[in-house]
């Protein structure tokens, strides 16, 4: 439910199907009724962007492009057409909000280089906006990522 809070009432409900977890929700940092949900489901593993202006019912689009249950998505707060989501396939993207595409895929390897990547399209935006990841276990599965400042 996303709540509004003068009114000390539920606003609004987003649904998702039968059975399907949502792992995560963001708001866009600059437009505060849009949000994206996260789907851990290994079948479906999808993002849904929901614009509550348009629809508090249905999703106005959807990105695919993980094999497995997507863990966590992180808003670029300098840049809200950036996304970063990583998922259980071990897969860290860069998603460009504008074309709802996956422009980069961030490298899979534990080293302190590999904690740390720019994006060449991010850098363009006069921004040096860049990724941490946090790996573990020999899979080295992200499941954490944040924005520096």
């Amino acid at each position: 439910s996303v709540w509004d809070l003068k009114a000390k009432k539920a606003w609004c409900e987003l649904r998702a199907e039968s059975g399907v977890a949502v792992a995560d929700l963001v708001w866009n940092p600059k437009q505060g009724l849009l949000l994206l949900t996260a789907s851990a489901d290994d079948r479906n593993p999808v993002v849904k962007v929901w614009d509550l202006a348009a629809s508090t019912s249905m999703p106005v689009q959807q990105m695919t492009g993980h094999q497995g249950g997507i863990l966590q998505l992180s808003w670029c707060p300098h840049d809200d057409t950036i996304l970063l989501t990583t998922a259980k396939d071990t897969r860290t993207f860069l998603w460009d909000l504008t074309t709802m595409q996956a422009i980069a895929e961030l490298p899979n390897e534990i080293s302190p280089d590999a904690a740390s990547v720019s994006s060449a399209s991010a850098q363009q935006n006069a921004s040096a906006l860049f990724a941490q990841a946090t790996s573990y276990g020999q899979q080295h599965m992200r499941f954490q990522i944040t924005w520096s400042p």
